[in-house]
């Protein structure tokens, strides 16, 4: 019965096998004919071999559907990851630095080379989750592992697995031609669920001490009220045994098709479960729910059909790029809207505009298709309005100015501190510190009617900070001017009542002073 069963799941392979031996007499010519005619079931035995539900070890195939929304996912998510390590650009060019690598201790970028390769990460990333410039992952491998190696400024752990995950992402054919709907066979893949399970299996061997299990060390990540009252109900060292079990379970869950059905929902909501409990680690989770899709079951997928998703964005695309030289042109404006928008530096600037022209003219020239060259312009076009939006939405480049200002101010740098608060302004007009330092800046060079004009424009922007207050207050006393000066004081003081300097100013005010009526703070 075993044998019958298994030889109906081979399908028409088994008759050439039975037929002729048992039915067939071995004088019978025209009975030789039909083993010739079953010849082609061998490539339909391959294709079983190559199906979605074939082993994880020996032959790992993925479909076209989960191909394309893992690809989506998790490069989307690297875009904006890249972006966000703008703000951290100013730390980088300092003088001094400690690489991952130790070859890479004098390799490490500057300020304007960090902020001009984490710029096309941003739009590389988001090109390869639209499908467009799919070749240059190695390109994107390879700027991301340089900045990520070369300084230890980088404090995200995990950008090292993500450096991992991009290696091996060379290696995964993520474009899925449109004539191609048979499953994907993908060895890297299978690396990069084993080197999940690699992560899971580290992370339970770290947890395996005393200030875990007992629930103090996870007490002190959790900080989530609701959580917390949570995991209270069930008893921190409860929650940390079952969180050590849940990541055995996944370390062994990833590596075990059978296992998907339970492991990806447990995965997805784990890492949902850690952004929510206020971590502070990034985009990691977001990457982690990425990377889950891959455990997804095949049988969750087989609604969506890939051909018909390529279909409908071919279709859009020939309507919204009719040529690809107007699709290029068009990325071209929309990058350079982008780098002059920001405004980072004439060298930013001239790298993402450089990226984003040869990336869209380089594959349009290189796809002979219309429809393909058209929908790879359109997408480098989309991935260029990303950053363009990112850069107007988002609070990145105006955190990146503030931190080149205060990173410029501590190494003694007052030109490129002046500078950066000039551009703080430019992006960001109510920003206080910076018409504060811009105002002390101008009275040290003399300039005494733009100080007092950051002064006050300081002071209507934030009532509560005293600097703007204490600094005109100075430099009306140094007028001759004591009762304004004690009046800007105590304005001051009221604004931050336990600031130490407004309230030195103002006891020293009221002893030099002593006609002036003193009166309590407003």
């Amino acid at each position: 019965m075993a044998k019958s069963r298994r030889d109906a799941r081979r399908g028409a392979k088994s008759v050439p096998v039975t037929t002729p031996a048992t039915e067939a007499p071995a004088t019978d010519a025209p009975t030789a004919a039909p083993p010739a005619k079953a010849r082609p079931a061998k490539p339909a035995s391959s294709g079983a071999r190559t199906s979605p539900d074939a082993s994880f070890w020996s032959g790992f195939t993925v479909s076209p559907v989960k191909l394309l929304l893992v690809r989506f996912a998790l490069f989307g998510v690297l875009a904006f990851d890249a972006y966000l390590q703008l703000s951290h650009a100013p730390r980088y060019g300092s003088g001094f630095n400690v690489g991952n690598l130790r070859l890479l201790d004098d390799l490490a970028p500057g300020r304007d080379a960090f902020a001009a390769t984490e710029l096309a990460l941003t739009f590389l990333f988001a090109a390869f989750a639209l499908g467009a410039g799919l070749r240059l992952v190695p390109l994107a491998a390879l700027l991301y592992n340089w900045v990520y190696f070369s300084s230890q400024l980088d404090s995200y752990q995990h950008h090292y697995l993500v450096s991992l995950i991009l290696i091996l992402a060379c290696f995964v054919p993520w474009r899925v031609p449109a004539a191609d709907t048979g499953p994907r066979r993908s060895w890297a893949l299978r690396l990069i669920l084993v080197q999940l399970g690699v992560m899971y299996l580290w992370a339970v061997i770290a947890k395996l001490h005393g200030q875990w299990l007992d629930g103090t060390a996870l007490g002190q990540q959790i900080s989530t009220p609701w959580m917390r009252s949570a995991i209270e109900r069930v008893g921190w060292p409860t929650a940390a045994t079952m969180t050590v079990l849940l990541e055995v379970l996944l370390a062994v869950g990833v590596w075990n098709r059978r296992l998907w059905p339970i492991v990806a929902p447990l995965g997805i909501g784990f890492h949902v479960a850690i952004e929510k409990s206020g971590l502070e680690i990034g985009l990691f989770s977001y990457v982690m729910v990425g990377l889950y899709l891959l455990a997804l079951p095949e049988g969750w997928l087989a609604a969506i059909r890939a051909e018909d998703a390529r279909a409908w964005v071919a279709r859009q695309a020939q309507r919204l790029a009719p040529g690809t030289i107007g699709a290029a042109v068009a990325l071209g404006l929309a990058a350079i809207a982008v780098a002059l928008l920001l405004a980072l530096s004439p060298l930013v600037s001239a790298v993402v505009v450089a990226l984003a022209v040869a990336v869209t003219l380089g594959g349009a020239l290189a796809l002979r298709t219309p429809g393909r060259a058209t929908a790879h312009a359109l997408g480098c076009a989309l991935a260029a309005l990303l950053v363009f939006a990112c850069g107007r939405l988002s609070t990145e480049v105006p955190e990146y100015y503030k931190f080149w200002a205060g990173s410029s101010r501590r190494l003694g740098r007052l030109d490129e501190t002046r500078v950066a608060y000039t551009r703080l302004l430019e992006v960001k007009p109510d920003s206080a510190p910076a018409h504060y330092y811009l105002g002390t800046y101008d009275l040290a060079d003399h300039h005494d009617d733009d100080a007092l004009a950051h002064f006050r424009a300081a002071q209507a922007i934030d009532a509560r900070d005293p600097r703007a207050f204490v600094a005109e207050a100075r430099w009306l006393e140094s007028q001759g001017k004591p009762a304004e000066a004690l009046a800007k004081a105590k304005a001051g003081l009221a604004g931050r009542p336990g600031d130490a300097d407004a309230r030195a100013l103002v006891d020293h005010l009221t002893s030099i002073a002593p006609a002036i009526a003193p009166s309590p703070a407003p």
